[in-house]
């Protein structure tokens, strides 16, 4: 549709769109020497004539000559031609001549850019004008490119990508040619790979990209690619005049605007405009926050929340949920917190969770809270929350939920730790599942103010009694009213019994709500329902879907899930799988989310190995960070597909094929750290201590001071040595020795405080573990430091797993005549343990 800039104007005013700049933006632009920029033919005809007619290519066969001159007006076929010729340094330098020392329009039209706040600001050009703007302005300006893939300086708020390279890295080459083109692709291209990111989440504005439709459709695939037609964003093409194909592809989507302007006249109205200063909340709002109050209260439930599909706070709003048995205990934990208060859920999937942790937040909310949800948490959001809590009166108090969030506890208690003073209260309500709880446990249980709740969907009198009320006031007794007899009312005392009873015999409360509108358990419905509808690729989509769930990967970029689709169906459509799929598959913002996951993997037959391998490869290449210093939202997913603990908890892969799949991956993945702790952690359980030491210390080469690393180094060294002398091979007391030692130093070194009791157990666990195998006594000196270590964590909250392993140490003391080290040990029977550990917290990795 064709609209006017004042309709754009209003959207940008509510959120900040992303900008895509072509050669058309740099119009009016000048050269280092004055002279005007060449754009479009004349850059091409430039080209041509500098290589063709005047330089030494003009000595070519005169055949070859009149085919490329039939091509000069054409950039992309004059470059390559020049590939072919080994020309592209040489054009590379023309280039660079050409576009270096960019300056804005004599008018002043191009300085404007910078008055409106813009966060991303991609360009296809490789020029600097858009760099020396904002010198000008004085505007800090963060420059992604080849070189900098994750920006120049994170702190600025302005970033610039530049997407076909930059005069300023001239090094990484240029994309011109139709070999360049080629590769460029979101699967190759870190850079691009952001820009759909982004694009997915905001408006787009397309400017100057008269003189490049071809470059502009390379990027457009990306829309098309990620089913983008169905998220309520707009793209804006702002140009006086564009093709006839351009206006027909415009015309296939009403979120598709053009607006018949120039850069020049775009700008100029841009300045006029008054746009107020985001604040903290309103950026948060941008990155998704949801701010309860600004809900509207009088809207009311839809009920969709008992046929098992995402709640929604009206739903709490108007009290539909069923509220879980331990909610007044929860509110009192935290009114009677003295400090700031991280309430983790964690459970199985699909057995309330989030509409437990949303009822917590709605009972915050009203008591006073400023209560919001987070949809996305990554460093940058980090950031905007600690401004927004800063611009806040003070006593305020906050209360947040984040799903999903296991992986982040340790950014979550770092918010806690440094939360401003202005701030009474922040209640952080976190929620994830069992399996991603598990593996960043460590994380709470030394800190003050985490607290635990495990979350179960299982059925009870109390819970069946309160589905009923819940249901019969609401009218939603559906199925339910089936198994009454005839003529007995649904409301009398005897129809209540009936109906409460056949609650009772549901297994959870899940299934128990899923019962009143279908008449059926959900597996039971959808096994019938994929059977009888769904191709065997579509299967094999969501199964890959399925594999991930099972490492905890709940949400995934739809532009990836585009591909593995397309890997198993060239005419796959994302949108029309997520419409297909929708009880179990939603798409939002750029990110398909997976329903259900627990309920579907049990209608997973049989585990397909090649399937699991390349989904997991594909997610790992896909998701690799540039910069693993950096956590965006995509890092979470590369570490927890690579996982080594997770793929055999889960019993996806057998250790052999984990090592194969490592080995697979080092090709991509050799730049970040976390990959050689994996592939380490891979060889060991297989045995292959060497290479694992090998894989390690190329972990250690890049992350010295990493705790993670230096555990996983000694840690592999004590197995090697117990593996060496369990075989009666090698000098395995040396390599043993060696590893203690590494450990010892570990427990001692003051930067590793935090994970103190985890060193601790490993240093105490393998010495007993030594005893075993070599059936000797442990000499004096090692049993009294183990009983002082362990001693000293007698004033720490005390799980299972320490009381067990201290446990085991009074009782081969007792046995070995060493009772004078276990008196103060004793203790430990006398206290109660306050967390329950799973095995799995303990094996750092």
């Amino acid at each position: 549709m064709i609209e006017n800039l004042d309709f754009l104007f209003k959207r940008m005013k509510a959120s900040r769109p992303v900008l895509l700049l072509g050669a058309g933006f740099s119009y009016g632009a000048t050269s280092a020497n004055n002279t005007p920029l060449l754009l479009g033919k004349k850059l091409s005809q430039e080209l041509h004539k500098y290589f063709f007619v005047e330089g030494e290519l003009s000595t070519l066969d005169p055949t070859m000559l009149s085919e490329i001159n039939d091509k000069e007006d054409d950039l992309k076929e004059i470059c390559s031609y020049l590939r072919l010729c080994g020309k592209v340094l040489e054009r590379n330098k023309f280039l660079t001549a050409a576009f270096k020392g960019c300056k804005p329009a004599p008018e002043g039209f191009h300085q404007k850019l910078a008055k409106y706040p813009w966060e991303y600001i991609f360009t296809l050009n490789i020029d600097d004008l858009v760099e020396n703007i904002y010198r000008t302005a004085e505007i800090p300006l963060s420059v992604w490119d080849a070189s900098n893939t994750t920006g120049t300086n994170y702190e600025h708020k302005t970033n610039l990508v530049k997407l076909h390279g930059s005069v300023n890295d001239s090094k990484n080459g240029y994309i011109f040619d139709s070999s360049e083109y080629k590769d460029f692709t979101i699967d190759s291209n870190s850079l691009l790979k952001e820009f759909a990111h982004q694009f997915l989440q905001h408006d787009l504005i397309l400017i100057g990209t008269e003189f490049q439709e071809d470059d502009l459709q390379t990027v457009l695939d990306v829309y098309e690619r990620s089913g983008y037609s169905k998220d309520p964003f707009h793209r804006f093409y702002i140009s006086p005049n564009i093709s006839t194909k351009l206006k027909l592809q415009i015309q296939n989507s009403p979120n598709n605007v053009w607006i018949k302007c120039d850069t020049k006249t775009f700008l100029d109205e841009l300045d006029k405009v008054v746009f107020i200063p985001l604040e903290g909340k309103s950026y948060l709002s941008e990155k998704g926050a949801v701010f309860l109050e600004d809900i509207s209260r009088s809207t009311p439930s839809s009920f969709a929340i008992y046929r098992g599909f995402d709640s929604i706070y009206p739903d709490f709003f108007r009290n539909a949920d069923i509220l879980h048995i331990d909610l007044e205990r929860w509110k009192n934990d935290i009114s009677s917190s003295k400090s700031h208060v991280l309430m983790s859920f964690y459970g199985e999937s699909y057995v309330g969770k989030t509409c437990f942790a949303k009822r917590l937040l709605v009972e915050l909310f009203y008591e006073g809270y400023v209560a919001f949800q987070l949809n996305r948490f990554d460093d940058k959001i980090f950031d905007l929350l600690i401004s927004y809590f800063k611009s806040l009166p003070e006593k305020t108090r906050v209360a947040i939920y984040l799903d999903n969030a296991a992986y982040h506890y340790k950014k979550l208690i770092e918010l806690k730790n440094i939360c401003p003073l202005n701030i009474e209260k922040l209640v952080i309500i976190s929620e994830d599942t069992i399996e991603n709880h598990i593996g960043k446990e460590y994380l709470l249980l030394d800190d003050f103010g985490s607290i635990p709740c495990f979350i179960t969907a299982t059925m009870n009198d109390k819970y069946a009694t309160a589905i009923y009320e819940k249901l019969s006031r609401n009218n939603r007794l559906n199925k339910y009213l089936q198994c009454l007899p005839t003529k007995m009312k649904p409301f009398s005392r005897k129809g209540r019994e009936v109906i409460v009873k056949k609650i009772s015999g549901e297994s959870d409360i899940i299934d128990a709500l899923y019962y009143s509108t279908e008449g059926t358990h959900f597996q039971t419905h959808y096994k019938r329902w994929l059977d009888r509808y769904s191709s065997d690729e579509e299967r094999k989509l969501l199964y890959e879907l399925c594999y991930l769930f099972r490492l905890g990967v709940i949400s995934v970029p739809s532009p990836f899930v585009t591909k593995l689709g397309k890997q198993l169906n060239k005419e796959f459509c994302l949108e029309i799988f997520c419409k297909k799929f929708s009880e179990v598959v939603s798409m939002s913002y750029g990110w398909v989310r997976l329903h259900r996951g627990r309920i579907l993997n049990h209608l997973i037959d049989n585990d397909d190995t090649p399937l699991i391998k390349n989904v997991l490869h594909e997610a790992a290449v896909y998701a690799v960070p540039s910069d693993e210093r950096i956590h965006t939202q995509t890092t979470e997913i590369f570490e927890k597909v690579l996982r080594v603990k997770h793929m055999r908890n889960s019993s996806l892969l057998p250790r052999e094929e984990i090592l194969d799949l490592l080995k697979g991956l080092e090709n991509n993945c050799n730049h970040v750290s976390y990959f050689w702790v994996q592939y380490g952690i891979a060889a060991q359980i297989n045995e292959e201590y060497e290479e694992a030491n090998n894989h390690l210390l190329y972990a250690h080469s890049m992350r010295s001071k990493s705790y993670h690393v230096n555990h996983a180094l000694a840690n592999n060294e004590l197995a090697w040595g117990l593996f060496l002398l369990k075989n009666k091979i090698g000098d395995g007391n040396i390599k043993f020795l060696n590893g203690a030692d590494r450990m010892l130093k570990i427990v001692y070194n003051e930067n590793f405080s935090g994970s103190y009791r985890y060193s601790v157990h490993s240093y105490v666990r393998m010495w007993l573990e030594y005893a075993k195998v070599t059936k000797e006594n442990l000499p004096y000196e090692t049993c009294e430091v183990c009983s002082n270590l362990l001693e000293s964590l007698l004033d720490r909250p005390l799980d299972n797993m320490l009381t067990t392993l201290i446990k085991s140490f009074i009782a081969y003391c007792d046995s070995n005549n060493l009772k004078e080290l276990n008196f103060k040990l004793k203790s430990v029977y006398r206290k109660r343990e306050q967390f329950h550990a799973d095995r799995g917290a303990y094996d750092i990795d």
